[in-house]
């Protein structure tokens, strides 16, 4: 949601639609409700309601239509046009507008998720260190205006705010923190890469989306961690010096070459990196996830990389249905994970005795 012009539906191609940030102009005003369902991770399907920002649509939605719009939510995704100066008429009146769906939504979807983007941050000022207070200054704002909007005294879940442009890396993050909280077993999925990685000697392992290459899981600290919070085994394997915006770089990279691809009419199947400093391999692993194993250690090869992917092929997929049956530590001990195994009913003991031997 937010006002016609924000850059709902530009974000929405670039994500959903693997449209590049530059065609976007070409996208007409949404007219009332655009929906659109998209399959993610197979059996998963995203409903989403790109709402149109005129300002008879937006007092529909919170008159006549909210118990439809707000009902069932999962998450709310505000998006607010950064170019409105703090404290303007324009700007006060898309946050009044703001807490009417906050309060709508926390009545109707008391357990929704609110992310706030903060859009085309790259017009707000060519200076990094502006654009920075102006962010900070508006988050602020938000995260006071969102706390003070309460219904019939239940708790009141924090927002989260991002600074997002189509044109760099930005809008991909904060997407990513979006259908991170969205895939049902993403612990489960953490635990068996941070497994793989250490087994493998790599430094990183990350599973992303097939088709929005979106980062679902990765092994080891989580997603948006500081480097004071990286792991042991992280830390000796050299991340700490990693690019905090690699993610989103290696997904642009892999978009581009893609559409390369199509237009040569060749298929996208994976490919691998050899460089100085580590070597990267990146394939499928099931049909709607792909694995990016990275090493720093410089004895390993990426076709050996690409050999482990396709060994782990076949436990990954099975993650994915509602049973696990193949023996597996980390699928018997986990709690988001139905452990079916001829070993289930085994004591602890003889189960780490059998997996040993």
């Amino acid at each position: 949601m937010g006002k016609s012009g924000s850059g709902k539906s530009s974000m929405r191609g670039v994500i959903f639609s693997n449209q590049l940030a530059r065609d976007t102009h070409r996208l007409g005003a949404t007219i009332d409700v655009e929906h659109s369902n998209v399959r993610f991770l197979g059996s998963m399907v995203l409903n989403l309601w790109d709402c149109g920002g005129q300002e008879g649509f937006l007092n529909n939605y919170v008159s006549s239509q909210r118990t439809q719009i707000f009902t069932n939510v999962a998450i709310l995704i505000y998006v607010f046009d950064g170019t409105t100066p703090s404290g303007s008429a324009e700007w006060e009146k898309d946050i009044r507008y703001y807490e009417e769906c906050l309060s709508s939504l926390r009545e109707n979807s008391d357990d929704a998720n609110v992310w706030v983007l903060i859009n085309k941050m790259d017009l707000v000022s060519r200076d990094r260190a502006e654009r920075d207070r102006m962010f900070e200054e508006k988050r602020a704002e938000l995260e006071k205006r969102s706390n003070a909007v309460q219904v019939d005294g239940k708790e009141v879940k924090p927002i989260r705010c991002f600074a997002t442009s189509i044109y760099d890396e930005s809008l991909y993050k904060a997407w990513s923190s979006v259908i991170h909280t969205l895939v049902p077993n993403a612990s489960l999925m953490q635990s068996h890469l941070t497994h793989l990685c250490k087994m493998l000697s790599c430094t990183e392992a990350v599973l992303f989306e097939s088709q929005t290459f979106l980062v679902l899981a990765k092994s080891g600290s989580d997603l948006d961690c500081d480097e004071t919070e990286l792991e042991e085994y992280e830390r000796l394997g050299g991340a700490v010096g990693f690019n905090r915006k690699r993610f989103e770089k290696i997904s642009e990279i892999v978009k581009e070459f893609r559409h390369t691809c199509r237009r040569t009419m060749e298929p996208f199947v994976n490919w691998e990196m050899r460089l100085p400093q580590a070597c990267i391999a990146l394939d499928a692993l099931t049909p709607n996830t792909y694995l990016m194993l990275v090493s720093t250690e410089p004895w390993v090869e990426p076709h050996l990389l690409m050999l482990n992917i396709d060994q782990a092929r076949s436990h990954f997929d099975e993650l994915a249905k509602p049973v696990v049956k193949t023996r597996c530590p980390i699928c018997r001990e986990h709690e988001a994970c139905k452990y079916e195994g001829d070993d289930a009913k085994a004591s602890p003991q003889d189960f780490w005795q059998e997996v040993t031997a």
